[in-house]
């Protein structure tokens, strides 16, 4: 525990916290005061710490979005995960800080309950000022606020049932999508330079996020057309 603390800037508190959350899996009993942790463990610390202080992520967010790593990799190889790893090295990284939820009310952009629900359900990576209640959100994250603030306009609103917890519908979604991307990732470019294949992936999305907007417009209207 010594050692972990040391290699991960943590404490021994926050240490057992993130264990008894399941956020950290539990060190190898050695002794009856003894236990034994691995570099897995640095690591999982380590990301817990990157995802909290530049993602603004709270630990409900963190430890679900750990789950669906987890449930990603699992059965995968060290050398596939070093090659997913090397890829995230090279692709470029997330726009740094965060917006003021008072400049994003100020645009109009949502309503001021939404914001604060949508930050406290981890829906979007933001944080709340413990001594103020502020609420800031992290930068890349602002135009997925505009966008939920234009379904409210739509019609898809409180009063008509729609809730914050509804986009869960979304994120079950996508987060199999990666999951399947994943899987033809490195059965098909797993061979490739991880540069060559980061450049790839950074052409490709664009793409990919239009084709799954036209497949799903034509898929309602199949459906309709089929009743």
């Amino acid at each position: 525990m010594k050692d972990l603390c040391a290699q991960s800037g943590l404490t021994r508190q926050a240490i057992h916290f993130y264990i008894l959350e399941g956020l950290l899996p539990g060190g190898r009993k050695t002794g009856r005061n003894m236990a034994f942790y691995g570099p897995e463990h640095v690591e999982r610390l380590l990301l817990i710490r990157r995802l909290q202080h530049e993602r603004f992520l709270p630990l409900k967010a963190i430890k679900d979005l750990l789950g669906e790593r987890d449930q990603t990799l699992v059965g995968y190889s060290a050398s596939q995960r070093g090659f997913l790893e090397a890829i995230r090295r090279v692709l470029p990284t997330t726009e740094a800080g965060a917006v003021p939820a008072e400049e994003l009310l100020a645009r109009g952009l949502i309503d001021a309950g939404d914001l604060s629900e949508l930050v406290e359900q981890g829906a979007i990576a933001g944080r709340r000022d413990p001594e103020t209640g502020t609420i800031a959100v992290h930068a890349p994250d602002v135009p997925l606020v505009a966008l939920f603030g234009e379904l409210r306009r739509a019609g898809i609103t409180q009063e008509a049932g729609f809730t914050i917890e509804d986009l869960g519908l979304y994120e079950q979604a996508v987060a199999r999508l990666i999951r399947l991307e994943t899987v033809l990732v490195l059965e098909r470019l797993g061979q490739r330079p991880p540069e060559e294949v980061a450049a790839l992936i950074e052409r490709t999305i664009p793409i990919t996020n239009a084709i799954i907007g036209h497949l799903r417009q034509r898929r309602v209207r199949d459906l309709l057309a089929s009743l």
